[in-house]
């Protein structure tokens, strides 16, 4: 009851603005903790927001990423109703790549400001208008939307090509960067060939531009060749895939080494690609110290920043437990498997359209663990959930 109280009086703080006492920060962390415990709780959210967004919006997009959702959402739904230009642009950049609670908003504000471009005419930026759709092909991919990325991946690519056709010192890097973006869109919707394409001709832009400036094109090639070393999975070229696993991890721990809070991340991302390519050649052993490690790397990252991170944590655990159960450590392998679907089924209630996929798949795992441990009717259990959720999602 006085969590309550305080949340309303959080409410008429922001409403009224009684300055003496008002810090519009704190109003809203109080409301978004209000609105996870009771959902009733939103609207008071939506309406401390309304009207007011030039300046809180900005002070929202601290508070999701210290405190969660549902701020996100709700940010994003009152930035939908009362579009802003000026006021997307001014947040674009400013939302981080990872934050979970952000993924609505980031997708509003790059729409928006993706319009504006679409309806200044004679006067659009061409160059913006790549960037912004190149953006939010990655956007749209994280809120499960693979159609609409692929779309905006494949807008940005074209666009790029032209400037790159036109500008080849100036925009050869953009193209790379849009190739390596609509490879992974492309994976994602199944048409393999083409990614693997877009993916080697990411490679070969990046390669020749870390040959001539390694300092500032390195990390772009690492990217690029996980991306590929995917692609050539996805095709059955397995050996292949090693090889350009095996180089991205190794430029991407160089740079882990001389700066990790900005590179540790993505080794951790890479070296679960490499286990996964470690174990499609029957390397076993090599596979499970490759995942471990990202596993140790990813869970470090969910402890620093649980909203940014415990996405990758679940997945690198999902990759360990099958790691596991492939040198015979069954026990290991279920731990692993229970936290995967733990912390997805927690990501899958508050966005199923995102997670439930991943969930689906982490309960196959369970289930496998489950039955190797010989409980046959917990594993028969998470099976038939995961059916279900394949139904939902037969893209599955």
């Amino acid at each position: 009851m006085a969590q309550t109280r305080w949340a309303i009086w959080c409410w008429v703080l922001v409403m009224t603005e009684i300055h003496t006492y008002y810090n519009p920060k704190n109003a809203l962390t109080t409301l978004t903790r209000a609105a996870q415990r009771d959902e009733k709780q939103k609207k008071q959210l939506e309406e401390a927001l309304t009207g007011r967004l030039k300046r809180l919006a900005p002070i929202a997009l601290q508070v999701a990423q210290e405190t969660g959702d549902p701020i996100g959402s709700v940010l994003a739904k009152v930035l939908n109703t009362s579009a802003n230009p000026s006021l997307a642009y001014r947040l674009h950049d400013q939302i981080p790549t990872e934050t979970v609670a952000l993924r609505e908003v980031a997708v509003e504000v790059t729409q928006q400001c993706l319009e504006d471009q679409r309806h200044r005419g004679e006067n659009v930026s061409t160059s913006e208008l790549a960037r912004l759709s190149n953006t939010l092909g990655n956007r749209l991919s994280d809120l499960g939307r693979r159609e609409e990325a692929l779309a905006a991946a494949e807008e940005a690519g074209a666009l790029y090509r032209t400037l790159a056709e036109a500008h080849p010192e100036a925009f050869r890097p953009n193209l790379a960067l849009s190739l390596a973006n609509l490879a992974s869109r492309l994976i994602e919707a199944g048409q393999r060939e083409e990614a693997l394409a877009a993916a080697e001709e990411a490679v070969i832009i990046r390669r020749t531009l870390a040959e001539a400036h390694p300092e500032a094109f390195r990390p772009d090639l690492a990217m690029s060749l996980d991306t590929l070393a995917n692609s050539l999975s996805e095709m059955g070229r397995r050996e292949e895939a090693l090889a350009a696993a095996e180089e991205a991890v190794t430029i991407q721990r160089t740079l882990a080494e001389a700066r990790p809070e900005a590179f540790r991340p993505y080794l951790a991302l890479y070296l679960d690609t490499l286990a996964i390519s470690l174990s499609e050649v029957g390397q076993r052993e090599a596979a499970l110290a490759a995942v471990e490690e990202a596993v140790t790397i990813q869970r470090t990252l969910a402890e620093a920043r649980p909203e940014a991170f415990r996405p990758y944590l679940a997945r690198s655990l999902a990759n360990l437990a099958v790691k596991l159960s492939e040198v015979g450590q069954r026990e290991a392998a279920l731990a692993a498997a229970e936290e995967a679907v733990t912390i997805y089924r927690t990501l899958a209630e508050a966005r199923p359209a995102v997670f439930q996929p991943d969930l689906a798949r982490s309960l196959t795992t369970l289930a496998d663990s489950l039955s190797e441990v010989g409980r046959r009717e917990e594993a028969l259990a998470a099976a038939e959930e995961a059916v279900i959720i394949r139904h939902t999602f037969p893209e599955l």
